[in-house]
């Protein structure tokens, strides 16, 4: 029983993540490490 909930949670985290690479190839999201960087830059503007 165990094993089938582990293998559902896996699978529904591939169809995520295939979900989020599908939005930053289309241009619907920025990749994260972008907007870490982003968020860097403007901080360092500040200080």
């Amino acid at each position: 029983m165990m094993n089938g909930w582990k293998n559902e949670t896996r699978l529904e985290l591939l169809e995520h993540l295939a979900e989020g690479e599908e939005g930053v190839k289309n241009g619907r999201i920025a990749p994260v490490q972008d907007t870490f960087d982003e968020l860097r830059a403007k901080q360092k503007k500040e200080t």
